[in-house]
């Protein structure tokens, strides 16, 4: 299975690309920095919101994963992380991508405790 996987090398994604590398999948990992979070994974640099590039990465996958958190600028992340899910949602469906898996957990939105 061809796996196209954003925020590669951050904790879960790494996890993610080790775990489907091991089980015989094609990986190619995606982050900002562009690199293998796992030796024999193939690597790019690419910024999520940029929906032409992704388009251009997802086609032909069999499943998009995106484990991406947002920039830790100050700001409020909800906007960006929702806009970036959002277009790796759009580039899936315009590539015919039949499966897309979105996972992050409540850091991934800065929520304070009890919010």
């Amino acid at each position: 299975m061809k796996v196209v996987l954003f925020g590669a090398t951050g904790m879960i994604g790494s996890r993610i690309a080790t775990e489907a590398s091991a089980r015989g999948h094609q990986v190619l990992a995606v982050s900002r920095s562009g690199q293998s979070p796992v030796p024999g994974v193939t690597a790019t640099a690419a910024d999520a919101s940029d929906t032409a590039k992704v388009t251009e990465l997802v086609a032909g996958a069999d499943v998009v994963v995106s484990a991406c958190v947002p920039p830790r600028d100050g700001t409020d992340p909800r906007g960006p992380f929702l806009a970036l899910n959002t277009a790796l949602v759009e580039a899936a469906r315009a590539a015919g991508v039949r499966r897309l898996v979105i996972v992050g957990g409540a850091g991934s939105l800065e929520v304070a405790p009890g919010q």
